[in-house]
């Protein structure tokens, strides 16, 4: 199976590097490249929009990235959250239960009887 993934990739890229060859001998044709700061000298246009999409490309990765860092970061705030709030009812869960009916808020007692209360 491993040679056919292979096989598959290896006709893949010479499809990628065909079609790359095509586009690239179809827009020989120069151009003048203006942009904010000047204007560039003229340029094959495959290679000028080759330059946009990389720099296209530049822009969303590091945006990407930067969305990525911010929500790494949130996690781990939210990790360390819930380790305070586990460790905080594994305190509750140790806690000793009182044997005095007292102790029980009046409403809730109300509707128990002695021996519910008392655990027994």
């Amino acid at each position: 199976m491993k040679w056919a993934r292979r096989l598959l990739a290896l006709v893949i890229l010479g499809l990628l590097l065909y079609v790359g060859w095509r586009f690239a001998s179809d827009n020989e044709a120069p151009i003048a490249v203006s942009y904010v700061l000047g204007v560039l000298e003229p340029v094959p246009v495959w290679m000028a929009l080759l330059a946009a999409f990389g720099c296209g490309a530049a822009v969303v990765g590091a945006i990407a990235v930067y969305e990525l860092s911010k929500a790494r970061l949130l996690s781990r705030r939210y990790r360390k959250r819930l380790a305070v709030l586990e460790a905080e009812v594994h305190e509750l869960r140790n806690l000793p239960l009182s044997r005095e009916v007292a102790s029980v808020p009046a409403e809730l007692a109300e509707g128990l009887d002695e021996g519910t209360v008392r655990g027994g």
